[in-house]
């Protein structure tokens, strides 16, 4: 027994069901955590966020922590984001472009996995195709990382917020619609390039769609160019800002 999906963390609402003697009730918590036209690890602090048609309560990881907390305060349930998203509706500002909703639904469940999720439910498929910084580089606060154990041996998503974390800004102020870039197009204007700590002779790494690179590590150490994209490396020490 679920209680009814809220769009965005309403902690009010969750607060005031507390407060009624709701939260027995419920086996789960679930919340709609949709996205505006922010990068899914966006993560302002619930007393900065703005309501409305583009309020920025519409972020995914902010929203998720909300919950966690809420969760830790009144008593132990299972989490469930009962809609996580990428919007692709054309050319609208406040949507994903089609090349970003594949670089937001890979961060997207990579984010809910490093929170302890279990399981996501996806709004809705036909609609497009912190755990901590993990040594990314712990002096650069816009370097980010996610570590993940599994049986192949560590898996690493690296990526970059230099060019911020609201996306499609490049239209007239106040208008709704703009003209979306094509799929193609690479909307990242900064590029960061780092030398981690490779495991073995070369690394693999995977962009959204899943297009493999194999990259060639010398003396240890593997190049990789880092923007806002997420990508995954497989072959990457559990601590790549060190030696192996």
């Amino acid at each position: 027994m679920l209680n009814a999906g809220l769009a965005g963390i309403d902690h009010v609402w969750t607060e005031n069901v507390h407060a009624a003697g709701g939260w027995d009730l419920i086996d789960g918590f679930a919340f709609h955590p949709g996205r505006g036209n922010f990068t899914p690890d966006y993560a302002p602090p619930p007393e900065e966020w703005t309501q409305g048609d583009n309020g920025s309560y519409g972020n995914f990881l902010g929203g998720l922590r909300k919950a966690r907390e809420m969760i830790a305060e009144y008593g132990h349930k299972e989490l469930w984001p009962t809609e996580a998203y990428a919007c692709t509706k054309p050319n609208i500002w406040w949507h994903d472009t089609y090349r970003r909703a594949a670089e937001n639904v890979l961060l997207t469940l990579a984010l809910a996995k490093a929170e302890g999720v279990r399981c996501v439910n996806w709004y809705q498929l036909h609609d497009s195709v912190l755990g901590k910084p993990q040594m990314a580089d712990p002096a650069d606060p816009d370097l980010k990382g996610l570590l993940f154990s599994t049986p192949e041996g560590p898996v690493s998503i690296l990526w970059s917020r230099k060019d911020g974390y609201l996306l499609d800004t490049d239209h007239a102020p106040g208008s709704t619609w703009f003209a979306a870039p094509e799929p193609w197009v690479d909307g990242w204007p900064t590029k960061t390039e780092l030398k981690l700590a490779a495991a073995g002779s070369s690394v693999r790494e995977l962009d959204r769609l899943g297009v493999e690179r194999r990259l060639t590590a010398r003396d240890g150490k593997v190049k990789v160019r880092l923007d806002g994209a997420p990508r995954v490396y497989y072959g990457l020490t559990a601590a790549p800002d060190r030696p192996p």
